[in-house]
Order: C-alpha cells, then sequence, then structure tokens
C-alpha cells in the first residue's frame, strides 16, 4: 500500500544485474523517497513546488539506491569468491578497460587543445566572437 495524498511525491529507482544465458538475478538494488506536498499554494507555486519535489525526490531516491548498490555488488564478490560453480568469463580479446579506442582519445584531446586555446586567447585579450559568415559581415557594412 502507498500512503500520501495527491500532493505528495514518490519516486522509486532501481539498479539490477542479470545473468542473461542463465536468466537469474544476480543483485538489485532500490531506492526510494517521498516528499511531501501541499494543496495551500496557488498553480504556479504548486507547479514549481512539483518541479523541486521531484529532483528532490530523485536525488534522496538515489541517496538511498547507492549504498544498497554498493553493498549488493560487495555480496556478490563474497559468493564469487566462495562458489566454485560461479566464475566470470571474458570473450578472447577482452582486454578490459573502457570504450576508449585510439579515434576516440584523438577527438577527446583534440577538443581539449580546442578549449584550451580558446581560454588562453580569452585571457590574453582576445575576442571570444563567433566567427560569422560573408554573408552576415557584407550585410552589416553600410
Amino acid at each position: 500500500m502507498i500512503h500520501g495524498n495527491q500532493y505528495d511525491i514518490q519516486t522509486q529507482v532501481g539498479a539490477s544485474a542479470f545473468d542473461v544465458r542463465s536468466q537469474k538475478l544476480l543483485f538489485r538494488a532500490p531506492g526510494m523517497s517521498q516528499v511531501k506536498g501541499s494543496a495551500s499554494a496557488s498553480a504556479m507555486v504548486l507547479s514549481a513546488s512539483a518541479r523541486s519535489g521531484r529532483n528532490d525526490g530523485y536525488t534522496q531516491a538515489v541517496d538511498g539506491l547507492i549504498p544498497k548498490l554498493q553493498t549488493g555488488i560487495d555480496i556478490f564478490k563474497a559468493k564469487l569468491k566462495s562458489n566454485r560453480f560461479i566464475g566470470i568469463e571474458t570473450k578472447e580479446g577482452y582486454r578490459g578497460g573502457g570504450a576508449m579506442d585510439g579515434c576516440s582519445l584523438a577527438l577527446l584531446a583534440a577538443l581539449a587543445l580546442w578549449v584550451m586555446a580558446r581560454r588562453w586567447r580569452l585571457h590574453k585579450g582576445g575576442s571570444a566572437a563567433p566567427i560569422r559568415s560573408r554573408r552576415a559581415l557584407n550585410s552589416s557594412s553600410p
């Protein structure tokens, strides 16, 4: 049963890990929050209050989820060590890490250099105005 009234905001978030091959749940972690609302405000204040309540509720629910998720991961790691029938297999060629390849790193480095050059130019007193097209430059001149 859910307790509250029409102005209360209840938020539920969850994280789960499944083994696709065996279709078994490995662990889960819930996060919930309830933010009390009030009917004593005007429609505009009520809308802003509801928006703020949704944001607060989500933050509280995620803050409640994180420790439970860490606990679930820790319990799963303990099961991995104690049960010889459970193991983690990686595909051939798997190196770990993330999804960053050489091309992604080069693009990220170019973006970082561009941002640094722009900040340096601003710091030295240069203009940060956007580059205008020839058409815009020609139409603005007399």
